[in-house]
């Protein structure tokens, strides 16, 4: 999912190797463990792929709490590896949440972007997005405006009346 070693790679060889660091090696371990480990477990013992999105806006979360400068570090890192908040990703965990309103935007999304499809013409390119790292909640990790939503290619072979459907028969839309 995320990298965690690159991010940790980078800041050590930043702060370490070109003599930018803390005088003590114990300051930097202490803040470099501590927004990671947590991460690490996390990211470790999650079983689907769907918790991606919410593992992306974790590794943001407890990446708030570092200084400035180290913040200025691990931000691009976390955007570079932030496949997981593509909005064909974030559509599919959206409509798995536990929050009848977060599922029903996931829903509501998932069919603008089908209708979308319809008219599209070109291959659309999986990019990493640009991640918002003032969200209150995974939902608003990503700008929703700035995109030109695909489909989730899972739910290719789903109908939209067959989407609607499950959602208001069952509690979560279980295609994975």
């Amino acid at each position: 999912m995320l990298n965690k070693n690159s991010c940790t790679h980078v800041l050590i060889k930043k702060r370490v190797f070109l003599g930018s660091g803390p005088s003590s090696p114990e300051s930097l371990a202490v803040k470099h463990v501590t927004p990671y480990a947590p991460m690490w477990f996390s990211i470790k013992t999650s079983k689907y792929f769907i918790e991606g999105p919410k593992l992306v806006y974790q590794s943001i979360q407890s990446s708030r709490y570092l200084p400035d400068d180290l913040r200025n570090i691990v931000y691009p890192v976390i955007e570079r590896n932030g496949f997981f908040a593509h909005p064909e990703h974030l559509m599919l965990a959206l409509i798995q949440d536990n929050t009848k309103h977060i599922r029903e935007f996931g829903l509501r999304r998932i069919l603008k972007a089908r209708q979308l499809d319809q008219n599209r013409t070109t291959i659309r390119t999986f990019m990493a997005p640009k991640l918002n790292f003032k969200a209150r909640d995974y939902s608003e990790i990503i700008n929703w405006m700035d995109w030109d939503l695909s489909s989730p290619s899972l739910l290719k072979d789903i109908s939209d009346d067959e989407i609607k459907h499950i959602f208001k028969v069952s509690q979560f839309l279980i295609v994975i």
